[in-house]
């Protein structure tokens, strides 16, 4: 009985070690693959999704949302109080709100031009990201992956599940992402609801729509 045990017990340790061995292109590389097919992705050049945002089991807001060529973006947002139209042509920001300019803050400068592009970790070298395997870590009894993905003072971390390489949870300066439901269109998968938690409010965030390469005139986003 001993001797089954001190197997046992060296069976534990050699398979956590392999897991610690995993190097961090593979993990990555296997979360990746939860995206869809690469080749429809790299083929990808215009989205455009509506979305609506929940707090406290109210919607608050909706927003229209147009992605294209991984460098422009217009973005409707509208609640009752408000409508925030902003656009950035690959150069420049443009914001009213309420019909009135507005200036955009450098952070959501900097956050807007990741999101030009909707498969940016799946193009993180194009962007100069770099991904760094942590260690293992523990989330809602859900073994993960904790993954470094930065640039310069660009950081986040990725908590991916060690089982089917799932993401069970982001962290970022900007606060925390946690997936809920996946949905696919034409073999490409996306978050179609999620949470997003931060110092001010918890919200959830349903993708209501969702288009691939739909025909876009560039003028919208000028």
């Amino acid at each position: 009985m001993k001797k089954v045990l001190f197997l046992s017990l060296i069976l534990l340790i050699i398979g956590c070690n392999n897991k610690l061995k995993i190097d961090s292109e593979t993990v990555w590389v296997n979360y990746l693959k939860n995206f869809g097919d690469s080749a429809k992705i790299n083929n990808v050049k215009t989205i455009r999704y509506t979305c609506e945002y929940v707090n406290n089991g109210k919607i608050d807001g909706t927003s229209e949302v147009i992605l294209k060529d991984d460098s422009k973006i217009f973005i409707t947002f509208k609640s009752p109080e408000m409508e925030i139209i902003t656009k950035f042509d690959g150069q420049n920001f443009v914001r009213h709100i309420n019909n009135k300019i507005a200036e955009v803050p450098i952070k959501d400068q900097i956050s807007l031009k990741r999101m030009c592009d909707f498969f940016h970790e799946v193009h993180y070298k194009k962007h100069g990201f770099k991904v760094e395997l942590i260690g293992l870590d523990t989330i809602n009894n859900i073994e993960v992956y904790k993954v470094k993905y930065f640039l310069k003072d660009m950081i986040s971390y990725y908590y991916i599940n060690t089982t089917n390489y799932n993401v069970v949870k982001i962290e970022s300066e900007y606060g925390e992402f946690w997936p809920i439901e996946i949905k696919e269109i034409e073999g490409i998968r996306y978050f179609s609801k999620y949470k997003s938690v931060d110092s001010y409010a918890t919200i959830f965030t349903n993708i209501l729509s969702m288009e691939i390469n739909p025909e876009v005139n560039d003028s919208i986003f000028k």
